[in-house]
């Protein structure tokens, strides 16, 4: 580094140059003082063989000369040039790098380029163009390259051999021809043997086909099908089916030919096989019409309660706008609105048996929804004198389950309803000079637990001090239509099992007495003996537990936890 009257005033590597030396008789230093950009000159200067490039940097503020900054680039060394520019001559190529006057400046020592053969390449740099040639000359036969470098004026030069470069590519030229002859064969090859191995089971299955067209029985037992895993291992399959079928209905056709043969033995016991027949094919069909009136009955009710619900909601938000927004106010309303939209839901369950039930999935927090289904039974929970006591896994901390809130709320709503009517009315088929029922403790426990295992589950029971499933009752309880109700439809229990399997989980009903663990149903399918009326019943619900979220970053010591749900 030097200031403004060419001093040096620092030095890198320390040593190299002695400090306050001057170089103001410099011809680069008189062209630093009247230029504002950088730049470069061979070194030493006005030396016939450079030994570096040196490149200048003028420094100026407010528009005085300040100094400058000078560094060397030693030509010398095995670095000079990059990486790049070595690898793209090769191995067989030579590289040159010269300044404006046409002077060797890498390698360092290298004879004159004129007498080397580079005139065509020294011509294109002293025009400033880019180029490439081949030249056949005194030197040899060579393929020539050039590019200025835009830094001083300065060029890269390079050459290889013509020889050379046509043998490699002639290489590449047999290599590949070579490498295409073999792939031909090998293809050729494949297709034989494949062809081979697909038409011989082919004509095969021509020859059966021939045979089962004439009506040939098989000579002895037809061998099995090859094992083979592709379409025609299918089709031959399917063929020997087809051959077995048809000699079943050969021996159909026999049988049935001798049944007919019976039959016209005793026309009278004939026709009125045929007519019991036909009262049981009518009585299904009636069975399938009133099912199919009551379908579209449901539809018109559904949309004709959807239209009622709709107006009741703006009708309450008329009512209520005008109503100071006070929490009372506003905690009724959200549970008006929230009760319209689960009307409208339970509109949707009369549709249910015809399709499946369409769910909005999101994550729900069950010990929330259990909440909210006791708020919407409330009153009837008051007013039956039940006392609900909760279960909860983990002290009811939030437990979330991917579902449809709505739905499984009504399926809570749902059991819920059943327990507390269990507990305070008389069931359908009790006699009216029946002994009255001894009073019970009127209990409603609500339980969640947590469920290990290949797939996490949630299980809710819900459990009440009722009398217990009446032993008639046990093997229909989810068919639609039955109930012992006075006043109940039979589709509650129906349309529960149904939004609980979509939901991809179970639902059981069970006596708190028949010996079963807690959560584990019991026997409802009316195989086994009908067990003796016992206190109390349990529904079950399994639930496949929601994904966890993603582990949030640790919190700083001393934050308050919170739970968002």
């Amino acid at each position: 580094m030097l200031d403004r009257a060419g001093a040096v005033t620092l030095v890198q590597p320390a040593g190299a140059e002695p400090t306050g030396r001057s170089f103001a008789d410099r011809r680069w230093f008189e062209s630093a003082r009247r230029t504002h950009q950088p730049f470069f000159y061979t070194a030493p200067e006005r030396a016939p063989v450079p030994e570096g490039i040196a490149v200048v940097m003028p420094l100026w503020r407010d528009g005085e000369f300040e100094g400058a900054i000078q560094g060397v680039l030693d030509l010398r060394g095995e670095r000079t040039i990059t990486t790049e520019l070595v690898h793209t001559a090769g191995p067989q190529g030579e590289l040159a790098l010269v300044d404006r006057e046409g002077r060797t400046l890498f390698p360092p020592g290298a004879a004159p380029l004129g007498e080397r053969g580079f005139g065509v390449a020294l011509d294109g740099l002293q025009h400033g163009r880019a180029g490439s040639q081949r030249v056949r000359g005194a030197a040899g036969d060579y393929l020539y390259a050039w590019a200025p470098v835009g830094i001083g004026g300065w060029g890269v030069m390079m050459r290889w051999p013509w020889l050379a470069l046509a043998g490699a590519v002639r290489q590449q030229v047999l290599s590949t021809v070579a490498i295409l002859v073999v792939g031909v064969l090998l293809v050729g090859l494949v297709a034989i043997g494949f062809a081979a191995w697909l038409t011989r089971p082919l004509q095969q299955l021509g020859e059966v086909a021939q045979r089962l067209a004439r009506g040939e029985p098989a000579e002895g037992t037809s061998p099995p099908p090859p094992a083979r895993r592709d379409e025609v291992g299918a089709l031959m399959s399917a063929f020997h089916h087809m051959e077995g079928e048809l000699k079943q209905r050969d021996a159909r056709i026999r049988e049935d030919l001798d049944t007919i043969s019976r039959l016209n033995a005793s026309l009278e016991e004939r026709v009125r096989a045929r007519t019991r027949e036909l009262e049981a094919a009518q009585a299904r069909l009636l069975e399938v019409e009133r099912s199919a009136a009551m379908g579209i009955t449901a539809a018109a009710i559904a949309h004709e309660v959807r239209n009622a619900l709709n107006g009741l909601g703006m009708c309450v938000d008329l009512v209520l706008a005008d109503t100071p927004p006070q929490a009372a106010s506003m905690r009724v309303r959200a549970q008006i609105h929230h009760e319209i939209a689960r009307l409208r839901d339970i509109t949707e369950s009369l549709l249910t048996f015809s399709r499946a039930p369409r769910l909005e999935r999101t994550p729900t927090d069950v010990h929330a929804l259990l909440e909210r289904a006791l708020e919407v039974v409330g009153e009837q929970v008051t007013e039956g004198g039940v006392t609900v006591v909760r279960d909860l896994a983990d002290e009811g901390r939030p437990l979330a389950v991917d579902c449809d809130g709505y739905k499984l709320q009504g399926v809570v709503i749902n059991l819920v309803k059943n327990a507390v009517e269990a507990m305070t009315t008389r069931p359908l088929d009790l006699a009216d000079d029946a002994a009255p029922a001894p009073a019970r403790e009127r209990v409603l426990r609500l339980t969640t637990r947590l469920v290990e295992g290949p797939v996490a589950q949630v299980v809710i029971e819900i459990q009440d001090s009722g009398p217990g499933l009446l032993p008639a009752a046990r093997a229909h309880l989810f068919e639609p239509f039955f109930t012992t109700k006075v006043t109940g439809t039979g589709l509650g229990l129906a349309t529960a099992r149904r939004i609980v399997e979509a939901h991809g989980g179970t639902i059981a009903l069970g006596d708190l007495a028949d010996g079963a663990g807690p959560g584990e149903p019991v026997d409802l399918d009316g195989t086994g003996p009908p067990p003796a009326p016992m206190e109390g019943t349990r529904a079950t619900i399994r639930l496949p537990l929601a994904a966890p979220p993603p582990a949030a970053a640790p919190l700083p010591p001393g934050t308050p936890a919170r739970v968002e749900i």
